[in-house]
């Protein structure tokens, strides 16, 4: 693509910071972020510490009109972030920093203080409502950390839970055990080595935590929708035994959907 088919002050930059990768994402002029398909004008992302690679997608990407994003990574990686974006268009608009609140559209946070729930959680949240509309939802972030959040059908997040993702398990099963091997093993039936051993159990346990609190809720939220994001979904869904679906653009969908709600409350209002 060239930088003329990418540039239009109406496009909109969205970029989800999270612990290990920046996922950044242009939205089709007129698309759908809700598709299961060809939304993205253009996506990519990048490793927090070496985004070297973002910006060499940037490169043919013209300057946006708008940036929003998510960033749960820290002010150090908040900054880097910052510089690559005003160092590859001095002149863009200054990006806009989602915090959780405790209403965003048709979704309200259960939490005790909104503002301390995650932003990439709030935002996989609304993505989720805009995506399933008025459906209970269970919403799991397979990350660096693993988190599960319960969306009502009337789109209230009643609250969630946190636990070391798959890949932080397995390497604290290394660090922490005295002859563990460092070497990621196979996810099998019947492990018949100890690096297998490692993996498997390490998949079980996320497994066996999601599908307990898909148990636990689905009683009062029958049907109950569970919704897999984040870089072990697609290795954690396979082994499932309730139903998902897999979308790993929740956090983008979120932040458009933000982003399309705050343009539009911003309209002036014209009389009838």
């Amino acid at each position: 693509m060239t930088e003329m088919a990418l540039s239009s002050p109406g496009l909109r930059l969205l970029m989800d910071a999270g612990n290990s990768f920046v996922k950044w994402a242009v939205l089709a002029p007129g698309a759908n972020p809700t598709q299961d398909s060809g939304p993205w004008l253009a996506r990519g992302q990048a490793p927090v510490g070496d985004l070297s690679a973002m910006l060499t997608a940037w490169s043919s990407l013209g300057e946006p009109g708008s940036i929003i994003g998510s960033c749960v990574s820290g002010k150090q990686a908040r900054h880097g972030i910052e510089a690559a974006v005003y160092g590859r268009w001095p002149a863009a608009p200054t990006i806009d920093w989602i915090q959780s609140e405790a209403l965003a559209g048709p979704v309200s946070n259960g939490y005790a203080q909104p503002a301390q729930l995650g932003t990439d959680r709030w935002a996989a949240l609304v993505g989720a409502r805009a995506v399933l509309g008025p459906k209970a939802a269970l919403v799991v972030m397979c990350g660096t950390a693993t988190t599960i959040d319960l969306l009502t059908a009337t789109g209230h997040f009643t609250g969630g839970v946190i636990l070391p993702g798959l890949t932080m398990m397995q390497t604290a099963l290394h660090e922490r055990t005295a002859g563990l091997p460092q070497v990621f093993g196979q996810v099998v039936t019947h492990p018949d080595c100890t690096a297998d051993a490692m993996a498997s159990g390490c998949l079980h346990a996320q497994a066996g935590a999601l599908e307990r609190l898909w148990h636990l809720h689905r009683p009062a939220h029958d049907p109950l929708i569970c919704l897999l994001a984040g870089g072990a979904a697609p290795v954690i869904g396979p082994w499932l035994t309730v139903p998902y679906q897999l979308r790993d653009d929740l956090v983008l969908i979120g932040l458009e959907t933000m982003a399309a709600s705050r343009s539009a409350s911003s309209l002036p209002k014209t009389s009838s």
